[in-house]
């Protein structure tokens, strides 16, 4: 991470608010790629707001979008109101809100849960809203990863089809087993089919 692009906000956040899960992967490498410009991010499935948290500390504008937003409002608790101005939260599901022109769309473990039926349309929704010059950076499921009925499972063609009018700057896909607690307690081993993305507009 460059210091020279760290504000007094980053700190702020970084410190008070000791964010358990970091900022992803993919977020933090496309941020690498604007190369210090700032402008609008959208957050799809912001969850516990640590993406948001960080484009907010490199003085992004931030709209946060869940249909349950307890978790973003507690990170909002956290760093202060006094950055309210730069963060608009949405409680919506996504095929129910229309994207304005945003720089970057991050979307990790998120589209694959939208309604099947209405996938396409979220997706060309995204697709409009980035800017010429704007990033996408998330994360899609594989065909072989275990959510299989819970979850949208894309092959490699249609990731291609969905991003050609892309220009690829890292793609990843990923299979392996991990260890994770189920919904009981137990402690089982699933399977992980991924595609990390971040591509350009």
């Amino acid at each position: 991470m460059d210091k020279k692009f760290i504000n007094v906000l980053s700190i702020e956040i970084f410190k008070n608010y000791n964010l358990n899960m970091p900022p992803r992967p993919m977020v933090v490498k496309a941020l690498e790629l604007f190369g210090g410009k700032t402008g609008i991010m959208i957050d799809l499935g912001a969850g516990e707001g640590s993406d948001c948290a960080y484009l907010l500390a490199h003085n992004w504008e931030v709209i946060a979008v869940d249909i349950n937003t307890n978790g973003i409002e507690n990170m909002l608790k956290m760093i202060g109101d006094k950055y309210a101005d730069k963060i608009t939260v949405i409680k919506k599901r996504f095929h129910n809100y229309i994207i304005p022109a945003v720089d970057l769309v991050v979307a990790n473990y998120s589209l694959p849960f939208c309604d099947i039926r209405y996938f396409p349309l979220v997706w060309e929704n995204i697709k409009n809203a980035i800017k010429q010059g704007g990033r996408f950076a998330g994360t899609f499921f594989g065909v072989n990863d275990d959510f299989k009925e819970k979850a949208i499972l894309l092959n490699s063609y249609q990731i291609k089809t969905m991003f050609e009018d892309f220009e690829y700057e890292y793609y990843s896909e990923n299979e392996q087993e991990s260890e994770i607690i189920d919904q009981r307690g137990n402690k089982v081993f699933r399977h992980w089919h991924t595609y990390e993305i971040v591509a350009k507009k």
